[in-house]
């Protein structure tokens, strides 16, 4: 009887665990799951722990790439967004794998996770993002710009030849480019590369 009602308790919160991707602890004691039961599950692998306090349940729809992209923004805050060769990459604006997950967040966070490339920068992360169901990425523009602002880290040739293919296939335009520049205040990074950009 005893192995019946746990059984049925696990099956219990796993049923109130469907629809979250990801669930924290503190969101989990919301709808009336406890550490001691997250850990349980994570003990039968009925969910992965994904870091301090954070959980994944491997039954949702989210997975691969995105579930890593996801992860890196819930360990990061509401406030971060993917960005630098991440977001090159995931547009299909370079063949540079990255080693590691680039991300973006204020100059006031002082996130201590060594698995992430992390830029703290002061230009706004409402500017210039796109909102996915898991995470929050640049838009192509401001991927392209911050590659000509972080060219020492990224590499100029990966910068400028990203802002090229995407021109070259509309992805994007100078003028969208410019506008987005204007908006982040980063149009001295065009002017500096305007000639190598359109040649």
């Amino acid at each position: 009887m005893e192995r019946r009602g746990r059984k049925s308790q696990k099956a219990k919160i796993m049923k109130n665990l469907k629809g979250h991707a990801l669930i924290s602890t503190s969101e989990a004691k919301q709808i009336g799951i406890s550490n001691l039961q997250l850990h349980r599950l994570a003990i039968d692998k009925k969910i992965i722990r994904m870091g301090s306090g954070l959980y994944y349940n491997p039954n949702s729809s989210l997975y691969g790439v995105d579930l890593e992209y996801a992860v890196a923004c819930r360990r990061l805050g509401p406030e971060s967004a993917l960005g630098g060769l991440t977001a090159l990459f995931h547009y299909q604006l370079t063949e540079e794998v990255p080693g590691q997950i680039w991300a973006l967040v204020t100059t006031s966070a002082r996130p201590r996770i060594k698995e992430y490339r992390i830029f703290r920068t002061s230009v706004p992360l409402n500017i210039e993002i796109e909102n996915h169901k898991y995470y929050r990425m640049v838009t192509v523009e401001r991927a392209l710009l911050e590659a000509l602002k972080y060219a020492s880290k990224i590499g100029l040739d990966t910068a400028l030849g990203s802002i090229r293919k995407a021109l070259r296939e509309k992805i994007t335009t100078l003028t969208k480019l410019e506008n987005a520049a204007t908006r982040l205040k980063m149009k001295k990074y065009v002017v500096k590369h305007w000639e190598a950009i359109i040649s």
